[in-house]
């Protein structure tokens, strides 16, 4: 039988699990996407894409899409910061954001950025 003091901890319980679901969504509307071009050598660039882990992306099948999408190589890597980014070889910036924005639709288009 449920008692005042069960029932109590029960709501507790429950006021926790809704305030840590808050957590997660501000934290993913503050979050950005960022797709910045880095340049290699004379007429070489990479495309750096960062911060998809925190929409729940998975970057190995990301890196995958990307590598076959535009049939360049495409890797994940740890940035100086420590963060994991998507490395895709070649010049597809504009073609990635596209992309981006068609296959997950739970990332809002104000947290993509083109650098």
């Amino acid at each position: 039988m449920l008692t005042i003091v069960n029932l109590k901890k029960a709501t507790d319980k429950l006021d926790a699990l809704q305030k840590e679901e808050i957590k997660k969504e501000k934290k993913k509307q503050e979050a950005r996407v960022i797709i910045k071009r880095i340049e290699r050598t004379k007429r070489k660039c990479v495309i750096a894409v960062s911060g998809l882990e925190s929409f729940d992306v998975d970057l190995k099948k990301t890196a995958k899409l990307f590598a076959t999408k535009f049939a360049c190589g495409s890797s994940v890597t740890k940035n100086p910061a420590g963060f994991d980014e998507i490395i895709v070889q070649g010049d597809v910036q504009d073609d990635i954001y596209d992309l981006i924005r068609k296959t997950y639709k739970n990332i809002p288009e104000d947290n993509l950025t083109l650098d």
